[in-house]
């Protein structure tokens, strides 16, 4: 009965709700720079893993699905740069520079997904910028970047109206990224509720920033119904500190150091794994979709 009742809140109609939904959240003050994201998907067994670091790569955590070491969605490096990927609603229009090489001939390049080369390659924001501007990446006609460093530096990487952009936070001690080519929209057309549910708590909380109040703010913008927030971060950029939860339990976190656990060698997770009780809704959706 309760397999029947999911399958029918997955067929309502979608218009109540975005499909796709990630929200990233970059956030400092003067003592830290931290980022917060929720990643809602339909794969509910997400997979951690450690890189340590060589002659030429930097070691780096690094968050996927389905098999360890394959697609890393994003994640932390050894020299405090975070990068996150937002799937896009639409089709950005992302057109090819016919002067630029092709991404996959880029050194950093891997078969393992964009935020690991760059984690494995970059250690700011900047460095991060001259990669995205020197070759041609197909995969922004459908997703953006969020990507921070501990100097407190954030871009939000989209391609917009016929360019590469560089969306940088301005005045504010935050930014946010979600599932929209932000540039395409003035701030009062925006159309994620999310996106507006987030930037609504900062303002209304003088621009606060903490992991408790990331927290909070991750917690109010977790998604349920076919795209569940299936795992959730808060990586401390200063001190490689990452708050890990799961299926949206912000009851219990499950702290790590990634400054530390890369000088342990090469590891693997499945996130469920790391936490002491599996909550009712990741169980009700791991039997759901594992056709159980």
């Amino acid at each position: 009965m309760k397999k029947y009742y999911l399958l029918f809140i997955l067929l309502l109609p979608m218009n109540s709700y975005q499909l796709n939904a990630c929200t990233i959240i970059f956030s400092r003050d003067a003592n830290s720079v931290l980022i917060a994201n929720n990643l809602d998907y339909s794969n509910c067994f997400p997979r951690m893993w450690i890189v340590p670091a060589t002659g030429d790569q930097y070691g780096r955590l690094c968050f996927g699905f389905d098999s360890t070491y394959t697609i890393a969605e994003g994640g932390m490096n050894d020299q405090g740069l975070y990068i996150s990927v937002n799937a896009l609603d639409e089709e950005s229009g992302w057109k090819s520079d016919p002067t630029l090489k092709d991404w996959e001939t880029w050194e950093g390049w891997y078969t393992s997904g964009v935020p690991d080369g760059i984690l494995a390659k970059c250690a700011t924001v900047e460095e991060a910028i001259k990669i995205f501007q020197s070759y041609n990446l197909f995969t922004l006609q459908n997703v953006k970047f969020l990507i921070a460093d501990k100097s407190g530096s954030s871009v939000v990487v989209e391609w917009s109206k016929g360019s590469l952009v560089f969306l940088e936070r301005m005045d504010k001690n935050y930014q946010i990224s979600t599932n929209f080519v932000t540039s395409n929209y003035l701030p009062e057309e925006i159309p994620c509720y999310r996106y507006k549910l987030a930037t609504d708590i900062f303002e209304a909380h003088d621009n606060s920033t903490s992991v408790d109040f990331l927290r909070e703010i991750l917690s109010a913008t977790h998604l349920e119904f076919q795209f569940p927030t299936v795992y959730s971060n808060i990586c401390d950029l200063n001190t490689g500190d990452v708050y890990l939860y799961y299926f949206h339990n912000f009851e219990e976190v499950v702290k790590i150091n990634v400054f530390d656990k890369v000088k342990s060698g090469r590891a693997e997770y499945l996130l469920s794994d790391l936490f002491t009780y599996k909550p009712y809704v990741a169980h009700v959706y791991e039997q759901y979709f594992s056709g159980n």
